[in-house]
Formats: structure tokens, sequence, C-alpha cells
């Protein structure tokens, strides 16, 4: 089965939204504490359950593109020539092309939506957004 296909697979979200919600939380957590942000405890109660959903979301999207991408005619051949498992180069350049753009995608909507009303200087701001967004990204799509 395509990687892109297992977030669209609702018995696999058992193990993907505890696995999200963990490394979202661990990650906001610690890039707060690595700022040495004041009130820590209570900017991460307000804001982790937003910080989840944007990267959950997020990865979604990602597995989204990589099936439209799939959909294109021939173009799905192209990625998964070899086997069903196996993918071409394009499919893993288009894999990580999406994860980038997932990535992109999430310290904006980090950044600029969700970090809006967020006390604390831009500069640790968008750090904390960038932080989150790669250690958060889909890279579970590049493994199977």
């Amino acid at each position: 089965m395509p990687s892109n296909l297992l977030f669209f697979i609702p018995a696999s979200w058992i193990i993907l939204v505890p696995l999200t919600l963990l490394i979202s939380s661990v990650v906001f957590f610690a890039g707060l504490k690595i700022f040495m942000i004041e009130e820590t405890i209570t900017i991460f109660k307000k804001y982790f359950l937003k910080v989840f959903l944007s990267i959950f979301f997020s990865n979604l999207m990602c597995s989204v593109l990589i099936f439209l991408i799939g959909l294109i005619p021939n173009f799905g051949y192209l990625i998964y020539h070899n086997s069903f498992n196996q993918r071409s180069n394009l499919g893993i350049l288009l894999t990580l092309l999406a994860i980038v753009v997932s990535i992109l995608g999430n310290v904006i909507l980090l950044y600029k939506i969700i970090f809006i009303n967020l006390k604390i200087n831009k500069t640790e701001k968008k750090y904390i957004s960038i932080i989150i967004a790669i250690f958060c990204a889909p890279y579970i799509l590049l493994s199977i």
C-alpha cells in the first residue's frame, strides 16, 4: 500500500492521532523551554490543542497532495512503477516536496494565525513555529 494512503484508513488513526498528539505536545513544550518562555505551563495549556490540530491536518493535507499528484493520468505509474510497495526516485522526490510544503504551510499557520495573540517576542514565536513544523512533519510517508 502506498504510504500516502495511511492517513485515509480510519483504523490507522488509532495510532496516528495519539502519536501526533504526543510528538506535537513534547516538541511544543520543549520549544517553550528552550527559549525560556515565562509562563510555559499556561501557554502550553492554552495552545497545545491548536498546535496538535495544526500538525495533524497539515500531515493529512500532505497525504492528500501526494494522492492528488498520483491521480494525474499516467503519472501514478511513474511514481509506483517498480512494484506495489516500491517507489521510484520521482515518488520519493514528490514525497519530499509534499513534506516541505507541509512544513512551510505549518510554519505560516502557526506563526501568522495560531500564535498571533501569544505575548512573546516575534523572533521566539517564529523559531518555535519552525521547530514545531520541522519536528512534527509527516516523515512517516518516507518510511513506508
